[in-house]
């Protein structure tokens, strides 16, 4: 995943987000946890100074406070704290208890404070929680007054803390998923887009749905439906152009080079009759030439109907074009000779037909005077192999990617050819979905070119 994609984007910055918010969101919850456990303790120091008020009387008038041992025992008694108390009467007279407790209540607002008053202060040099009860006898105000020191409220607040930190990294592991959960079913439709565009080829455009897309991603695909409309159309209006183009010049061509065989047939004179035959070897070139921008036209994706393909047999579609290129090869004195096993194929058969024809035409050009052509098709594995090899000079390593390239041809190469001819076997192999390499043969020198095709299995069985 790219640091630049939106998938990536979106994630880092909901993730930052969502984790900054359960980070702020910690100390919020830690307090409100911290709270009930500091009230629930709050509660329990203020029944301990309820419980020592049954323990203030009055003797005649007198205020006396008798607090057995076993319960002061009892009292003082704490696995965590040092628990205090004493008991205050009016114009603060201490009756009972830790004399050194300090009191940080008004005297003069005892009456007005609600029955119990909280506060933290220190005792003795440790820092305790008082609470302080206030107690009518006798017409007076009375204080009685407990502490204990924070040991257990330290307690809770580290488990509290400890306790909150598993569940918030889940929370957190948790909100991650789903966020990176949304986030790709959020952006499934963009990979879909994704996924349909690189389905189309040339001259297979089609719109893209829209009605399924979310709002926001609507206005996008209305214009890339728009920019395709504008592709396909000007697609289609260049290969009728050059189609047209090619049509109108076989006929003129073919009237010149008729013209030029009448002259050639009245003159007598050597060095024009030559210049005649190299005229007409021009037209030939040009009317190749043209014939194989035809072909190529024809073999770019959805340039022809699907209705003609169907399953071919290899075999079958080289024996019915043999016969022009051993006329062609006989021309050179070339030992054109066929291996041919059956291979069926789902295709185009006129395509795969152009296909052969140009490997042979241009093993035919490249080989030397009285040399050998050999074309093969046979089955291996699950793909159908169709080989051309001859014995010519062959193509450099470094040269067999560039060859396939339109109009490219060989440094160097004596042979004139047009340069199209292993482009249009290129087309036509990736339209059916298959490889193309080039080779040297085994006990020779020469160039072996290697098609491998998907068989057609279900109507081979």
């Amino acid at each position: 995943m790219s640091k630049d994609s939106l998938y990536y984007r979106l994630l880092r910055r909901l993730l930052i987000s969502a984790n900054v918010a359960i980070l702020l969101l910690l100390p919020v919850i830690y307090q409100i946890f911290k709270s009930y456990a500091i009230e629930a303790y709050d509660v329990e120091l203020s029944e301990a100074a309820f419980s020592l008020e049954p323990y203030l009387v009055s003797k005649d008038g007198v205020p006396d406070f008798v607090l057995p041992a076993e319960a002061e025992q009892a009292f003082r008694s704490d696995s965590y704290d040092e628990e205090f108390y004493l008991v205050l009467g009016p114009h603060r007279h201490a009756i009972a208890g830790d004399t050194d407790l300090p009191v940080e209540i008004k005297e003069n607002a005892w009456h007005k404070q609600s029955p119990y008053v909280f506060y933290d202060t220190e005792m003795r040099g440790k820092p305790v929680r008082a609470v302080a009860l206030r107690h009518i006898m006798d017409g007076q105000v009375y204080l009685l007054l407990a502490a204990e020191t924070l040991n257990k409220r330290q307690r809770i607040q580290i488990k509290i803390m400890l306790g909150l930190i598993l569940p918030l990294f889940m929370l957190a592991l948790v909100n991650g998923l789903a966020i990176w959960r949304g986030i790709r079913l959020s952006l499934a439709p963009i990979e879909d887009i994704r996924a349909a565009l690189q389905g189309m080829q040339h001259g297979r455009l089609h719109p893209l749905e829209e009605n399924a897309q979310p709002t926001e991603i609507r206005p996008l695909v209305q214009e890339f439906n728009a920019l395709l409309t504008r592709m396909d159309a000007a697609a289609l209006a260049q290969q009728q152009f050059v189609a047209n183009a090619a049509h109108q010049l076989r006929t003129p061509l073919a009237g010149v080079r008729t013209q030029l065989e009448v002259v050639r047939s009245q003159i007598e004179e050597t060095e024009l009759q030559s210049r005649v035959n190299r005229s007409i070897e021009a037209i030939d070139r040009l009317n190749h030439l043209v014939q194989q921008m035809l072909s190529l036209l024809t073999a770019a994706p959805g340039a022809r109907d699907v209705s003609t393909v169907a399953v071919v047999d290899v075999s079958e579609v080289v024996q019915q074009r043999s016969s022009e290129w051993v006329r062609t090869a006989a021309l050179r004195n070339i030992d054109l000779g066929f291996e041919l096993s059956h291979a069926l194929v789902r295709g185009d058969s006129l395509l795969i037909g152009e296909m052969i024809a140009n490997l042979v035409d241009n093993a035919i050009i490249y080989a030397p005077d009285a040399g050998r052509v050999t074309v093969r098709c046979r089955i291996e594995g699950e793909c159908a192999i169709i080989e051309v090899e001859d014995n010519g000079q062959g193509i450099p390593v470094e040269e067999r990617e560039r060859v396939f390239q339109r109009f490219y041809r060989l440094p160097g190469v004596a042979r004139k050819g047009s340069g199209l001819g292993l482009a249009i076997v290129a087309e036509i192999v990736q339209g059916l979905h298959g490889a193309v390499r080039i080779l040297k043969p085994i006990t020779h020198a020469g160039c072996l070119v290697r098609v491998s095709l998907p068989l057609d299995r279900p109507l081979d069985s």
